[in-house]
């Protein structure tokens, strides 16, 4: 399912941020009672590809199957957007830090240090892409 590169606005809000409301409220308060509940989701889209950032959710609160689902909708919709408006970004992947039970909530472990060496750029023209390579 691909979408149109055309802004999809309904009721006076994008596309790509109702839906990135549906997939954070399917993680809600992130509850957990031990670490064994706790997961990290990649979430979002870069315009050189890649995701944004990592959220930590809870197997106690949110069905993975949901949550994978309604993650992927909003990082497709959010590619599109970013496209259609020329948006670029520096490039880069930070590894998943995992995350854990801290006060009855899932949350982050302290994120990896990302090397220089693994910074990239690259500027891309058509595809509207900036990429840095080091």
């Amino acid at each position: 399912m691909g979408l149109a590169l055309s802004s999809l606005v309904w009721a006076g809000e994008r596309l790509d941020q109702r839906l990135k409301k549906k997939a954070l409220a399917l993680i809600g308060d992130a509850r957990c009672s031990d670490d064994s509940q706790c997961r990290s989701l990649a979430w979002g889209s870069m315009p050189c590809g890649g995701h944004e950032r990592w959220v930590a959710w809870s197997t106690q609160r949110t069905d993975a199957a949901q949550l994978e689902a309604a993650s992927k909708r909003y990082a497709e919709a959010k590619r599109a957007e970013d496209l259609r408006k020329g948006v670029l970004s520096a490039c880069w992947s930070p590894g998943d830090p995992g995350a854990h039970c801290v006060d009855s909530k899932c949350v982050l472990r302290a994120p990896l240090p990302m090397p220089m060496s693994s910074i990239q750029v690259q500027a891309s023209a058509d595809a509207g892409v900036l990429r840095l390579t080091q």
